[in-house]
């Protein structure tokens, strides 16, 4: 048992040769042989499951992470949207009592009834759009609201979620630099036995 490194002819001799000789060899020098081959590739094994899962522990919290700044954004996407909304509201409200002034004036230049009821009409279609808007305006902040709790409870979960991938990923790193050395040897002396 054993392996040789050398000239291409004279390596072919030798395998010949010991071919001859390792025939028939006791069987207990062949399954020491076998088992010295193959320990580097159960302690790489074993340094392996030392890290276990880890990896891709880490990979799924910072696949979460990113999901949940995501969110994150789309929420905060969502309030602008609202303020947007509010202001226009707003603006509606602030058309609409210039409507009423407007209209108030008109009323008392009128000539006829038929004008006088077009007027109080139009006065009160702006009450009922001052009104509208108001109801939109509240429904939005109560919107508001929510969304900033949600964003509150967001950001804590976020919080603990990058935390815990820090804890992970320093453990990681240690197990890493304990086994790197010790496994990129091991599979040079596994490959060198291989060849």
């Amino acid at each position: 048992m054993g392996f040789a490194v050398g000239n291409e002819y004279l390596i072919s001799a030798l395998t010949r040769i010991k071919s001859y000789l390792d025939y028939g060899a006791f069987t207990p020098i062949q399954v020491a042989s076998a088992a010295a081959l193959n320990s580097e590739k159960s302690i790489i094994d074993e340094i392996r499951n030392v890290r276990g899962e880890l990896p891709l522990e880490v990979e799924d919290l910072e696949n979460e992470i990113a999901g949940m700044d995501d969110k994150l954004q789309n929420l905060t996407a969502e309030l602008d949207d609202f303020d947007l909304d509010i202001k226009e509201n707003k603006n509606t409200i602030e058309s609409a009592n210039d409507l009423i002034d407007k209209y108030a004036d008109k009323l008392k230049n009128v000539r006829n009834n038929r004008e006088y009821n077009s007027i109080v009409k139009e006065e009160e279609y702006q009450q009922l759009e001052i009104q509208l808007a108001e109801k939109k305006i509240k429904e939005l902040k109560v919107k508001i609201e929510q969304k900033k709790e949600t964003i509150s409870i967001l950001n804590e979960q976020l919080d603990v979620k990058k935390n815990h991938l820090t804890a992970k990923k320093s453990e990681l790193d240690e197990i890493m630099q304990e086994t790197e050395k010790e496994e990129t040897h091991l599979l040079a002396q596994s490959e060198k036995f291989e060849s």
